[in-house]
């Protein structure tokens, strides 16, 4: 079995390896400049807490918000809440619509304090990263054009409060990522980086993002998320990566993402009895199945896992468990994720010679859903026929 990190679960923290992600996780991101006329320690708490998925963050962000409605704080991290929930929460478009209403209101809100507060590195900071919340929507969605109009802008903001205070650590983050992965750019990217004007340096990037994890205020969180990913898909790295997204999961134990990735790295690692332990545990966190596209995938894994370990009965009941759940869901990204369990369920059948009930899981795979998977089901109904024939 081949073990990736990657899945149909939007995981990467890339903003042009994989464009889908140009920020990951900027819940903190958000909030990581020196705070103006709200409460500093509720906002550390408020961040903290939505971290690791606390279910009362979204009260705390609502204190933030009424605390000062025009301040531009509370309603990134209400933003950022909107998108993360939609990315791993559901397969419909409610949480979307929500965020784009709530996204087009805080480009408002943020350009207007801007407005009122000119020269103020701070209120520059938070139009800057509102600029790149939206265009890593823009990008999620294939809309490079529009997502151009938000990068730019926002990247050169963010670079020019850099060029100002160079002590200002909270804002090496973005500008640090900018530069490690501009530096990497993949060639059919090329056209598009050379429209926003900014050379990346490796060296210089992970400088940075070095620095904001020690000095940062609240992005020093952030920059672990982003280190791991530059150990991973820059430096290949996977031991480091490990180590990183293991602090991470030390600090947030009830944040499923990170425990996810952890888990991937631990079988990348050679882990593996390591990562079906972590898997196996995800399965009793609270509300584990509100968050279908990771739940999907982690069911999907932990089937892998067992099949590799010789235990069919455990990976056709991991299989069937998670299909059943997705009965009822039939939006195109939950379709192509049942391909995956489809394949662990009739490596189970197969191997438990019960060859009629494999074919016909193998055969609901559809080239449509997920033309890799059909491609592994097609050449397994190949051999159960000709194992049939002899």
């Amino acid at each position: 079995m081949i073990i990736s990190r990657s899945s149909d679960v939007k995981r990467s923290m890339s903003p042009f390896k994989y464009p889908t992600f140009f920020l990951l996780y900027v819940l903190c991101l958000f909030v990581s400049a020196p705070l103006i006329a709200l409460d500093r320690e509720l906002v550390e708490k408020t961040i903290l807490k939505t971290y690791d998925l606390d279910p009362e963050s979204p009260e705390m962000i609502e204190q933030l918000i009424a605390a000062d409605p025009e301040h531009p704080l509370g309603h990134l991290i209400e933003m950022s809440r909107l998108y993360w929930l939609d990315v791993y929460t559901r397969y419909d478009n409610s949480l979307k619509k929500k965020f784009l209403v709530k996204a087009k209101e805080t480009l408002k809100i943020g350009r207007n304090y801007a407005s009122d507060n000119e020269g103020d590195l701070d209120a520059q900071f938070y139009l800057g990263m509102i600029e790149l919340g939206i265009a890593r929507h823009h990008i999620d969605n294939g809309r490079w054009f529009k997502s151009l109009m938000k990068v730019r802008p926002g990247l050169k903001r963010l670079q020019k409060i850099l060029d100002e205070k160079p002590d200002y650590h909270d804002v090496k983050q973005p500008v640090g990522l900018a530069h490690c992965y501009i530096a990497n750019t993949p060639g059919y990217l090329q056209s598009f980086i050379r429209l926003l004007s900014f050379k990346g340096d490796f060296d210089l990037g992970l400088q940075l993002l070095e620095e904001c994890k020690a000095k940062g205020f609240i992005t020093k969180f952030e920059s672990m998320v982003y280190l791991t990913d530059v150990a991973y898909e820059l430096k290949k790295d996977n031991e480091a990566a490990r180590e990183h997204m293991t602090a991470l999961v030390e600090l947030f134990p009830n944040n499923i993402f990170f425990q996810r990735e952890l888990g991937v790295f631990e079988q990348l690692t050679g882990r593996n009895d390591q990562a079906i332990t972590r898997y196996e545990g995800m399965l009793e966190f609270p509300d584990f199945d509100k968050y279908l596209r990771i739940s999907y995938d982690i069911h999907t894994r932990l089937g892998q896992a067992y099949l590799s370990r010789g235990k069919m009965e455990k990976a056709l009941a991991i299989a069937n468990a998670c299909l059943t759940k997705m009965e009822n869901v039939e939006a195109e990204g939950a379709i192509r994720s049942q391909t995956w369990l489809l394949l662990v369920k009739g490596g189970a059948l197969r191997k438990l010679g019960k060859l009629d009930e494999a074919k016909a899981a193998y055969s609901q795979i559809k080239k449509k859903a997920n033309e890799r998977a059909f491609e592994t089901a097609r050449n397994a109904l190949k051999e159960i026929k000709e194992q049939e024939e002899l």
